[in-house]
C-alpha cells in the first residue's frame, strides 16, 4: 500500500476517533449532569468568591472560616433582594388573570397565525383556577372584569396534576443543585490554597503549567463575571425606569428579570423581548404602545452591546459571536439554563487551554477568539 494512502487513512481514522470521543464526552456530560453541573458551576463561581476570601485571609481570617462567611453573605444578599421584590411579584400575580384576558383579545384581533394563540388563553385561565367574565368597550379593550375563583373538578385535577408534578420536580432539582453548588463552593474555596502549597504542585513541571493556566482562567472568568454583573445591573436599572415610564406593571420585576436574563447570551435578550411584547399586548391601550416596551429594551441592549461592552471587557475577553452562540446552544441542550449561563466561561476556558497547552491547538484558540 502506498505511503501516502497509509498516511491519509491514519489521518481520517484519527479525525473519526476524535469526533466519536467528543460525542461520547458530550453524552457522558448529559447523562451525568446531576454530578458534573454543580462541580463546574461551583468552580466557575469560585473565581468570583476567591478574592473576598483572600482579602479576609490577609486580615487574619482563615479560609476555613472565610469561605463559608463569604458564601453565606452572598446567600443573604440574594434572599434580601428576593424579599424586596416579593411585593412587586405579588402585585403582578394579582393582575395576571385580567392581563391574560386582554392578551386573548389582542391576539384574536391579529391576523393569522398569531390569532391562533388566543385559544391557549382559556386553558391558562383554567389551569390558574379562575374564570373571568369581561365586558368589552367598543374599542375592544376591557371595560370591566369580574374574576371568580373556582374549585378544581376531578378532571381539572387530572390535568393540573402533571404540571404541578413537573413544577415541583424542577423546583426540587434547582434547590438541590443550589445546595450542592454552595457546599462544593465552600470546600473548593477553603482548600484551594492548601492544594497550591503541595510540594508536587510546586515542583512538577506539568503541575506548574496547570497552576499557570488556573491563574489565567481565574483572572479571565472572574473579570468576565464581575463586568457582566455590573453591566447587567446598569441595564436592569434602565429597563426598570423604562418600564415605569411606559406604565408596565411591577417595574422592579422587569429589572430583576433583565439582570438574570442578560447572563444568558442571545437567549436572555430574546426571552425578554418576547415577554415585554406579550405583557405590552395585555396591558397597553393599543398595538403601538405595546411595541414601546420591546423597542426600549432593544435600544438599551444595543447600546450596551456596541458601546458599553467593548469598552468594559476590552480585547482580552473578546470571543467569536458565532462560537458563543454554538456554545450556548450546546450547553443549553446538555444542562439547561445553568449550561447556558456557563457557556461563555467554558468557552473562555477552552480558549485559554488551547493557547497555553500547545500541541497544535492554537488554531482552535484563534477560531474561538474570532
Amino acid at each position: 500500500m502506498p505511503e501516502a494512502t497509509v498516511k491519509s487513512y491514519a489521518r481520517e481514522t484519527a479525525i473519526a476517533t476524535s469526533i466519536l470521543a467528543i460525542i461520547a464526552l458530550l453524552y457522558g456530560l448529559f447523562i451525568a449532569r446531576v454530578v458534573f453541573m454543580p462541580v463546574v458551576l461551583s468552580l466557575t463561581l469560585m473565581t468570583i468568591f476567591r478574592p473576598p476570601v483572600q482579602w479576609l485571609k490577609a486580615r487574619r481570617v482563615p479560609t476555613v472560616l472565610g469561605a463559608p462567611l463569604v458564601v453565606l453573605t452572598a446567600l443573604v444578599v440574594i434572599l434580601s433582594v428576593a424579599r424586596f421584590l416579593a411585593p412587586s411579584a405579588t402585585d403582578f400575580a394579582g393582575k395576571f388573570p385580567k392581563a391574560l384576558t386582554q392578551l386573548q383579545i389582542r391576539l384574536a384581533e391579529m391576523p393569522a397565525p398569531m390569532n391562533s394563540m388566543a385559544h391557549v388563553i382559556p386553558d391558562m385561565h383554567a389551569t390558574a383556577g379562575v374564570t373571568v367574565d369581561t365586558v368589552r368597550a367598543r374599542d375592544g379593550t376591557i371595560d370591566s372584569t369580574v374574576i371568580h375563583r373556582t374549585a378544581p373538578t376531578p378532571s381539572d385535577g387530572a390535568d393540573i396534576g402533571p404540571m404541578v408534578a413537573r413544577l415541583f420536580g424542577t423546583a426540587t432539582e434547582l434547590i438541590s443543585t443550589g445546595l450542592q453548588t454552595a457546599l462544593l463552593l465552600i470546600f473548593f474555596l477553603a482548600g484551594s490554597d492548601e492544594w497550591r502549597k503541595k510540594r508536587s504542585v510546586r515542583t512538577h513541571p506539568f503541575a506548574k503549567v496547570l497552576v499557570d493556566i488556573s491563574d489565567e482562567v481565574q483572572s479571565s472568568v472572574s473579570r468576565y463575571l464581575a463586568m457582566t454583573a455590573l453591566i447587567n445591573l446598569g441595564q436592569a436599572l434602565l429597563v426598570t425606569l423604562a418600564a415605569w415610564a411606559l406604565g408596565l406593571p411591577s417595574p422592579p420585576i422587569w429589572g430583576a428579570l433583565t439582570f438574570v436574563a442578560e447572563f444568558l447570551p442571545y437567549l436572555g435578550g430574546f426571552a425578554m423581548v418576547a415577554l415585554l411584547l406579550l405583557v405590552g399586548l395585555a396591558t397597553s391601550p393599543g398595538l403601538g404602545h405595546a411595541l414601546l416596551g420591546p423597542a426600549a429594551y432593544l435600544l438599551i441592549t444595543t447600546l450596551q452591546n456596541n458601546v458599553v461592552s467593548p469598552i468594559v471587557y476590552g480585547r482580552g475577553l473578546e470571543l467569536n459571536p458565532a462560537a458563543i452562540l454554538v456554545s450556548v446552544i450546546v450547553w443549553l441542550f446538555l444542562w439547561g439554563v445553568v449550561g447556558a449561563f456557563l457557556a461563555v466561561p467554558i468557552l473562555a476556558i477552552a480558549k485559554i487551554v488551547c493557547e497555553r497547552a500547545g500541541g497544535g491547538l492554537e488554531p482552535i484558540a484563534e477560531l474561538i477568539a474570532g
